[in-house]
């Protein structure tokens, strides 16, 4: 503490003249602190050491980053190689949800002036959203904390999971959490990433302006190299198969069940067309959507290497244009 108190600008200023330019740009904060340690610079080395470590709970930082990978190798250690990664990439700014948070609270409560279930809903251009989100940064904040509540809660079917003090459960609360009988993170529900036992998660922000984390999970049942030696041998950990289990006997028994069940429910779709399947949803009134580059070099009416007849000219019909594309356009 006597060092930090002592602390001024003009150590870091002759800290900084000391050193190539070249060999300060993109160096780390651990790069600096070594450097430092390295000139003697005492009192740059200390107070960049707990600059880190103040910043630990800050996201996005390097002292985040450094106990973010602490706390990786440590789930490593206690649960073994991780199960399962996860990245969710949400929409930025243009997203219905922005505009809902935008406008707040309607009277009566809970009714809203736009409808977000409708197929295309009126919204503002892109240009208005970005000044919406400039001006009022809480309101993407909130739409980001609001769709990662909704993939950890239905998607991953994590019950314990949290950003900061920010709890993913509605009706979780400090202090108030009901006795459990395990020490897992699942709900109970079988997610993407099977019965969840822990998780991390690094927040990282993109240059469009929206931030998204790179997660990993350590799950239960974790396929692990013995259980596949087993399956293949079909044994039970002896290293040599068992009398009443042949070698490979449950592999190839599974191939041939996934392999019928595959046959006979391809047996019972025949989509040879682009719009086959609205047919069966009663749109019999679209049309093939071709290019003229398709049109001209496969629906010709010629014959394929085969000997088969190609199908005969059909009519170009261009791609729909998105809605918000075609409002903003006109």
């Amino acid at each position: 503490m006597r060092v930090l108190a002592k602390t001024t600008d003009k150590d870091f200023h002759d800290f900084q003249m000391s050193m190539q330019k070249a060999a300060t740009d993109n160096t780390s904060i651990t790069g600096l602190i070594s450097q430092a340690r390295a000139q003697g610079a005492a009192h740059v080395q200390k107070t960049l050491q707990h600059m880190l470590m103040h910043t630990a709970n800050a996201p996005m930082t390097e002292g985040n980053q450094v106990v973010v990978r602490h706390m990786g190798q440590a789930m490593n250690e206690r649960f073994g190689p991780f199960s399962a990664f996860f990245t969710s990439n949400f929409a930025d700014t243009y997203h219905v949800l922005t505009q809902v948070l935008a406008q707040g609270a309607f009277e009566p409560l809970g009714w809203r002036p736009l409808n977000i279930l409708q197929d295309s809903p009126p919204m503002p251009t892109s240009q208005e959203m970005h000044k919406l989100v400039a001006t009022r940064p809480m309101v993407q904040a909130k739409l980001f904390l609001l769709l990662d509540a909704v993939s950890h809660q239905h998607l991953l079917c994590t019950r314990r999971a949290f950003l900061g003090r920010q709890t993913y459960d509605p009706c979780w609360r400090w202090g108030d959490e009901p006795v459990v009988e395990d020490d897992f993170a699942s709900n109970g529900d079988f997610g993407v990433a099977a019965f969840v036992r822990a998780l991390i998660k690094a927040l990282e922000a993109q240059g469009r302006g929206f931030a998204h984390g790179h997660e990993k999970f350590h799950s239960e049942p974790q396929t692990k190299a013995t259980d596949l030696i087993e399956l293949f041998l079909g044994s039970h950990g002896s290293g040599a198969a068992d009398h009443e289990h042949p070698r490979g006997e449950a592999l190839v028994t599974w191939m041939g069940a996934h392999r019928a069940a595959c046959l006979e429910d391809a047996a019972t779709k025949e989509d040879d067309r682009a719009v086959e399947s609205a047919r069966h949803f009663g749109c019999s009134e679209l049309q093939e959507v071709f290019t003229a580059e398709e049109n001209r070099c496969r629906l010709d009416g010629g014959e394929e290497e085969d000997g088969t007849q190609r199908l005969p000219d059909v009519d170009v019909v261009p791609a729909l244009e998105q809605a918000h594309v075609l409002r903003e356009r006109r």
